[in-house]
């Protein structure tokens, strides 16, 4: 815009000039009175020469440009300003100096949304400026091949990253699958030489080799627990593109049951389950287990040393979701302190350092329910239990 100015100029005078390339505009000195007004703008507005730009405009745009240093200050800047004579009217456009004339050029035209505010004007199209329309054709041409070139550069880049990310996961995924499987029949072998050690040497209850040995034991089984955990979770990631099928609530829970059968005998579990409201899931079976038995093995886990471990689970249909109810009598969780961690992996709810866990296991089983559009809540009271609610989509009867 403003090198169409200086083309035109022989100076700012040349009234013809101006008034065809910027109808609307104005002219004003340093101390802001109005000298020359556009041959369109007198079609709308009723302007005094001599008289200040303020008593007849407000400028909206930038903020706070009450003064000529505020106008310089913003020159770069697309002015707004409203006509305090007929409200309905803005314009916008920049203000340039011309520092051999000492004269401000405002150079821009009506704020228009729609036809109908020109129609409720005096002014037509004709009263417009007319600029060559076609060098603005080619320049959005070419700043649009520009973009598309742009677009595709860009696209290239973000695949390349994917790419990328894509088999630096998978090789994490394979290496920490590949560990876990590694480690686990050493961290086995050692368990059980050090469980016939015990046995060979008959150790003296309460004596110092005996207690060598029980945290030796205990060293081994939380390695165990550990490689476990993250044996799961790569087979929680591998199984992200398996296809779920109707899975049987009953069948699968007791094959739980049958993973965790030493566990539940040694610590005389009772378990009363009811799936006859709602015993189709529809799920990738692995997960489907994987739930069930985090669930089961953290009540055995955290039950109480004051009573019996119960676990109660039930299911019902509710729309198109099952819910589930799994309720233990368990030490219980504080919610006060730990609610907003429940889920997070590594977290631990228990100072008791005896009791083995590595944090992983609430964390599976949100992520795996998340991966259904599923939900659970948890409810929880020190020394009395927790109880969980599970919604999953259901399968066919």
């Amino acid at each position: 815009m403003l090198d169409a100015i200086m083309d035109a100029k022989t100076t700012f005078w040349n009234d013809h000039r101006l008034n065809e390339l910027f109808p609307f505009h104005l002219v004003l000195d340093k101390n802001l009175k109005i000298k020359k007004v556009g041959p369109s703008i007198k079609k709308i507005l009723d302007l005094n020469i001599d008289h200040l730009f303020f008593e007849y405009f407000e400028i909206s745009r930038p903020n706070n440009v009450t003064s000529f240093s505020d106008i310089l200050k913003h020159k770069e800047s697309l002015f707004l300003f409203n006509s305090l004579q007929k409200s309905q009217f803005k314009f916008r456009g920049q203000m340039y100096f011309d520092q051999q004339e000492n004269y401000l050029f405002f150079l821009g035209s009506p704020l228009l949304r729609s036809f109908n505010e020109l129609n409720d004007s005096n002014i037509t199209l004709n009263d417009f400026a007319v600029h060559d329309n076609t060098s603005h054709f080619l320049f959005a041409l070419q700043m649009q091949e520009i973009a598309l070139n742009d677009t595709k550069v860009l696209s290239k880049k973000i695949k390349d990253h994917n790419d990328y990310l894509e088999s630096t996961n998978e090789y994490l995924d394979l290496m920490v699958y590949r560990m876990t499987h590694d480690l686990r029949a050493p961290a086995l072998n050692v368990g059980n030489m050090l469980g016939m050690l015990k046995q060979s040497l008959m150790l003296e209850e309460d004596s110092d080799e005996q207690k060598i040995f029980k945290y030796a034991e205990s060293s081994t089984n939380k390695l165990l627990d550990t490689i476990t955990s993250f044996i799961e979770l790569a087979k929680f990631k591998k199984s992200k593109n398996a296809s779920p099928i109707t899975c049987n609530l009953t069948e699968n829970f007791e094959h739980v049951e049958n993973l965790l059968n030493h566990d539940i005998l040694n610590h005389n579990v009772i378990i009363n389950k009811d799936f006859r409201k709602a015993n189709n899931i529809y799920c990738v079976k692995e997960d489907l287990i994987s739930i069930l038995q985090n669930l089961l093995s953290n009540s055995i886990k955290y039950k109480s040393n004051d009573r019996i471990l119960v676990v109660d689970i039930t299911s019902s249909i509710k729309e198109n979701d099952v819910h589930i109810k799994y309720t233990d009598n368990g030490v219980g969780i504080d919610l006060a302190t730990h609610k907003n961690k429940l889920f997070s992996i590594f977290s631990r709810f228990h100072s008791d350092t005896k009791i083995e866990g590595t944090g992983i296991g609430l964390y599976l089983v949100k992520q795996l329910i998340d991966r259904y559009n599923g939900t659970i809540t948890v409810e929880s009271q020190i020394n009395k239990g927790t109880s969980f609610f599970i919604t999953l989509p259901k399968g066919n009867k």
